[in-house]
């Protein structure tokens, strides 16, 4: 059976995301593309690509809709597919680390939507997580004040930090909660005579087994001998927190049929050693 789309409830339309980090899989070029349809995603973003998109974009445009098109550059680490059209979606920034649009999801607002695959975990201590986390927000705040002043702003992909870890609850960092309700009563915080913006952390519903893996990475170097991370997650700020669907976001665990996770329950080796994730944001 395939896998379910996300569950639109909502009146209307929704702009749909998925985010997957593909370990440069050239194998894979097929089953993103089903992967793509059977989320019915608008926005396909892809991490460690390798090679796989070099075919990728036919694939696309013959499974998923003639109008699947690339929208970054080949040489980044991050690549967009998107169906939008030009007068919905525009790149605003590229980076080595992240690629940044400004898109149209309701007809008088602009959502600011920064895709990123942050530097890897293994071998980085906690002050160098706050570091790059530090180097990667100066980058974010400048986009917000050029782009998107009312901070409707979501940042999706592998973002290698737990929920919980320093660097993504810091108030000075991305100061995310798990707390919709607190990040939408107060999307800032003071400290120390400063304003630092906050984050809607929705991902820590991703930390549990009830619906699946607990998590969307097994890291098995792990020296607790393996463990589930959720390191790909969503962050939203304030303002953009009615618009999210809480219920369509969810690590996607089978791709025509096929799991991907193998009997053990960690991730099956024939696919990448991340899962993907959707969400939906509401039109």
């Amino acid at each position: 059976m395939a896998a379910p789309g996300p569950q639109l409830s909502r009146a209307g339309r929704a702009t749909v995301v998925t985010f997957w980090n593909v370990d440069e899989r050239v194998s894979l070029t097929a089953d993103i593309a089903i992967l793509m349809k059977e989320t019915g995603s608008d926005i396909l973003v892809l991490g460690e690509t390798g090679n796989v998109h070099a075919g990728l974009d036919l694939v696309l445009q013959q499974v998923v809709d003639p109008c699947v098109r690339h929208l970054t550059p080949y040489s980044g680490d991050v690549h967009v597919w998107t169906k939008l059209d030009e007068k919905q979606i525009a790149l605003t920034r590229s980076e080595d680390r992240f690629e940044a649009f400004k898109v149209r999801t309701m007809a008088s607002e602009t959502t600011l939507m920064v895709f990123a695959h942050l530097r890897s975990k293994s071998k980085r201590s906690a002050e160098e997580e706050a570091l790059d986390t530090e180097q990667f927000l100066v980058a974010l705040r400048m986009m917000e004040q050029a782009e998107c002043p009312a901070e409707r702003t979501v940042v999706a992909g592998d973002l290698n930090l737990r929920p919980f870890d320093p660097a993504m609850m810091m108030h000075r960092l991305f100061g995310a909660s798990a707390s919709r309700t607190i990040v939408e009563r107060k999307p800032t915080m003071r400290r120390r005579g400063q304003e630092h913006a906050r984050f809607y952390n929705p991902s820590w519903r991703l930390l549990n087994d009830s619906n699946g893996p607990p998590g969307t990475y097994f890291w098995k170097d792990d020296t607790l001998g393996g463990n589930w991370y959720c390191v790909d997650q969503v962050l939203l700020r304030g303002a953009l927190i009615p618009s999210f669907m809480p219920e369509t976001l969810r690590v996607v665990t089978s791709i025509g049929g096929r799991t991907l996770i193998a009997r053990n329950g960690k991730p099956a080796p024939n696919w990448s050693d991340h899962l993907p994730i959707t969400f939906a944001l509401e039109t």
